[in-house]
């Protein structure tokens, strides 16, 4: 008679120990989720040591969680041990084939490695993934690939892409103003440079853009009052001290 009661009572406890370790279970998983962002956080401030430490602990946690393997591979491709970025980015691909965010990050690493038709197929599949939601950046890093790789047209034509999605994207108008002077298309630049301005503020690329328009042009004032806003006020930026070096030489 006490056996329908113990039976009972060992499937009870059956039961509560499962949804304990699977509360568990999500806690860790969480836990390593948010210990891989921290550390892409800090791999994107240059904190290697620290993002190191972040993602480390994310994969202790959760070994599977793709986007830790993916800042994981990101970073040792940042300290140049690029078989063991291939190796995390092979495994996080594997883990989330559909993850956009790993792709792209894949993609950027492939391009930074030269494999610019791998890097631009995973730009693609990162781009048309219907959950994706900025695809434009995908596109956007498409044409950055692109035009590294000498294929202007090609690069026009992703950045064109990424603006159609979101017309508002500062990094693609900028990309257009600089491909449109390169090809002499000045207007045009000036154009984009426009549409750049009624949504951004200035930006030291926005301000090199438009000294060097307006400089191709003949327009030596405006190109003087444009270099001089951008050093003024942006000193410490990368554009403000290639001014410097080029004025001094």
């Amino acid at each position: 008679m006490l056996r329908p009661i113990l039976l009972i009572l060992s499937v009870a406890l059956i039961g509560c120990t499962t949804s304990s370790d699977r509360r568990q279970e999500v806690q860790i998983k969480k836990a390593a989720a948010y210990n891989a962002e921290l550390g892409a956080g800090y791999l994107a401030r240059g904190n290697l040591e620290q993002a190191k430490g972040k993602f480390e602990k994310a994969l202790d946690q959760d070994e599977k969680n793709a986007k830790a393997n993916s800042g994981y591979a990101l970073l040792q491709a940042r300290l140049g041990k690029y078989e063991e970025a291939d190796k995390y980015f092979e495994k996080a691909i594997k883990l989330d084939p559909d993850d956009s965010e790993v792709l792209n990050n894949y993609g950027a690493y492939l391009c930074d490695q030269g494999r610019y038709a791998d890097a631009e197929a995973h730009f693609i599949e990162a781009a048309t993934n219907p959950l994706y939601r900025t695809p434009e950046f995908a596109y956007r890093n498409a044409g950055t690939c692109a035009f590294t790789d000498g294929q202007i047209g090609k690069a026009e034509g992703y950045f064109q892409r990424a603006l159609e999605i979101n017309p508002r994207f500062g990094p693609a108008l900028l990309d257009m103003a600089s491909i449109n002077r390169e090809q002499r298309q000045f207007q045009p630049a000036l154009t984009y440079l426009e549409r750049y301005h009624k949504i951004f503020p200035q930006s030291p690329e926005s301000l090199w853009l438009l000294a060097g328009v307006h400089r191709d042009l003949g327009n030596r004032d405006l190109a003087s009052t444009y270099e001089a806003r951008l050093t003024t006020l942006f000193p410490e930026s990368t554009l403000a001290r290639r001014l410097r070096d080029t004025t001094v030489q």
